[in-house]
């Protein structure tokens, strides 16, 4: 593998890559047919190279790969972390929550901050956590009820007529 071209941009659409490689293809290097690109995994820089070098196998980086399997389990283990503030007492529930979002991976917090936006308005205000803390509850699902209307649901089908009862 050799690298050949390196482009520096202002922005990073479709459009703009397209004319970058273009340029490359048309007037810099129109000799150069590359059999195999290896690029990150930008949808607009993918589009870009399947349209001007539509001969060209596109292939994703290992190391970006990598990178964004990394960040996704790094979210999935945080996102677990949340969830768990409901085990804690209530009361302890906004200082967990300010803990956690203190300690978000700086390479996972742009993803996050939508969320604890959410989390905040929905969670901490709108319901309180001494409504959803199940700390020291023996029951702390309602899956048997849930069960049983599944059942239900099954026997008798959905808006079942008074005489599916009787």
């Amino acid at each position: 593998a050799l690298p050949i071209c390196w482009m520096l941009m202002t922005a990073k659409s479709s459009s703009a890559y397209s004319a970058g490689l273009t340029y490359f293809k048309d007037v810099l290097a129109p000799h150069i047919q590359p059999q195999t690109i290896i690029t990150d995994f930008e949808i607009s820089l993918r589009n870009s190279i399947q349209f001007t070098f539509p001969q060209a196998k596109h292939v994703g980086c290992l190391f970006h790969y990598c990178q964004l399997c990394k960040e996704w389990i790094s979210g999935q283990i945080m996102i677990r972390k949340f969830m768990a503030l409901a085990l804690v007492p209530h009361q302890d529930i906004p200082a967990g929550f300010d803990w956690l979002v203190t300690n978000l991976p700086a390479d996972i917090r742009g993803i996050f901050d939508p969320f604890i936006v959410y989390y905040r308005c929905q969670w901490l205000i709108r319901e309180t956590p001494a409504r959803y803390s199940v700390y020291n509850e023996k029951h702390r699902s309602n899956n048997y009820s849930e069960a049983s209307n599944r059942r239900n649901k099954l026997r008798f089908g959905i808006h079942p007529s008074i005489w599916t009862f009787t």
